[in-house]
């Protein structure tokens, strides 16, 4: 080849290069401006639609057309970036990358619980028995701070579980005679589960103490609207969980329904306004019969629970975002005693649940029932989402996990057992968390005691 001809050449490459690069398109989340009106919004995805190639190019994130989506994910040109993002009506356009495993950082809580070691428990082994510690992610980002609300009548502050930790305090105090200091052993048992130090599945995430006067409806009313205005005030939005692990001890009566319906209005603007998750024990009334049917109660029917199946005003569509959480046993089995819900439900280990206790500020209390299965699942799913996790892990749009739907939620928190149902699994792999005395793609874990990282 002469030089004439490879100077040509050169050019050639150099050319098409630059093509290619100006014409590269690149997958991104698009999030609208808050506030948009329907017609704006529609506008907006016309854009979107128009630069993508058409409608099937994009996919939004509102399953039902008359729902306002919160985001857009489009393959655009990467020119088109600058423009797209200087919009008035986008709040931000993300590059949506393909998933890459994170690099990951573990701790390791030596001598824990046994609920949490199976929390930590890859699946397929069917005992506890060579897992000698829990083992939790520990990669957080600091500015994706994770807030879990926990609804109860408060928790004993001075126990040795909360020492060190985030906690806010919400008063909720309808009876304005109550004694803002009471409080009680199941309230600061099931906080303990979700965020203590010995006790809780999350180690990082903030606990705010809403503390209720009591459990009655219209204490929950306002614990429900103190709440979302906490959240709203504070810019918590995506970032919330709330846990509510107790309930009405028997089937909710007709005559009580109007009420409700405003608790109902509540809770769709803590999930669907605000995109907080609700985590709801399920109830422990499986064993009794019901009453109506004359079989025993499995499906969770007490309220608040039972507004994970279905809305009390049968006019309103289904809620997103609420979990419901059944008792299991350490082998994933359910609980004779544990109700479950139908839809968005997952196991969480619940029987002889180790605590804080109340009356004192390093004692130990056991308990069994779903009120201490829901804050285990609080504290995980807190924990995914402060480490910036995305769905799905291989293909697809993808998103962070305060976008995701509770489906996905469920499915990714918990791994399916043989018998249909999901067991929480905080996704610590066989590799960071092999059996003691097993090696294991080339690791012995032999430690047996104290506190360890690894990587």
């Amino acid at each position: 080849m002469t030089i004439h001809g490879l100077k040509l050449a050169i050019w050639v490459i150099v050319a098409i290069c630059t093509l290619v690069a100006a014409v590269e398109n690149v997958e991104y989340f698009i999030l609208p401006a808050a506030a948009l009106n329907a017609r704006s919004l529609l506008r907006l995805q016309r854009v979107i639609e128009s630069l993508a190639g058409g409608p099937e190019k994009v996919y939004r994130s509102a399953a039902r057309a008359d729902l306002p989506p919160d985001f857009w994910v489009a393959t655009l040109p990467k020119t088109d970036f600058e423009a797209l993002k200087a919009r008035q009506d986008v709040r931000e356009i993300i590059p949506n990358e393909e998933y890459v495993e994170p690099l990951a950082t573990y701790a390791r809580q030596m001598g824990a619980a046994e609920e949490l070691r199976m929390v930590s428990q890859p699946p397929g082994f069917e005992s506890l028995n060579a897992f000698q510690s829990y083992v939790y992610r520990s990669d957080v980002q600091q500015d994706k701070q994770i807030f879990i609300y926990h609804v109860e009548t408060g928790i004993n502050r001075e126990h040795m579980d909360f020492h060190g930790r985030n906690i806010e305090w919400l008063y909720t105090n309808f009876r304005r005679d109550a004694t803002l200091g009471e409080h009680n052993q199941h309230s600061t048992c099931t906080a303990s589960k979700a965020t203590g130090n010995i006790y809780g599945s999350s180690k990082f995430a903030t606990l705010v103490v809403v503390k209720m006067a009591d459990l009655t409806p219209a204490s929950l009313q306002e614990a429900f609207r103190d709440t979302a205005n906490d959240i709203r005030r504070n810019r918590r939005q995506y970032r919330s969980i709330l846990t509510i692990s107790w309930g009405s001890k028997s089937t909710i009566q007709q005559k009580i329904f109007e009420w409700y319906y405003n608790v109902e209005a509540n809770i769709r603007e803590i999930t669907t306004d605000l995109h907080a998750l609700i985590v709801f024990a399920a109830g422990n009334s499986g064993e009794d019969l019901d009453p109506r049917l004359h079989r025993p109660r499995l499906k969770a029917d007490t309220f608040p629970a039972s507004l994970v199946d279905a809305p009390l005003d049968k006019t309103k569509a289904p809620h997103e975002g609420l979990l419901g959480v059944a008792n299991c046993d350490f082998l994933g089995v359910r609980v004779p005693s544990s109700q479950q819900t139908k839809a968005h439900s997952l196991f969480a280990p619940g029987e002889d649940i180790k605590c804080a206790t109340n009356d004192s500020n390093n004692g130990e209390h056991i308990n069994t029932g779903t009120s201490f299965s829901a804050p285990l699942v609080a504290g995980v799913i807190a924990n995914m989402m402060a480490t910036g996790e995305t769905w799905p892990p291989g293909g697809g749009p993808k998103a962070p996990v305060w976008y995701w739907t509770v489906d996905r939620i469920r499915d990714y928190a918990g791994w399916k057992r043989p018998d249909g149902g999901f067991v929480l699994w905080n996704h610590v792999d066989r590799f960071h968390n092999p059996p003691r005395g097993v090696l294991y793609k080339g690791i012995l874990n032999d430690t047996a005691y104290g506190n360890v990282s690894t990587s």
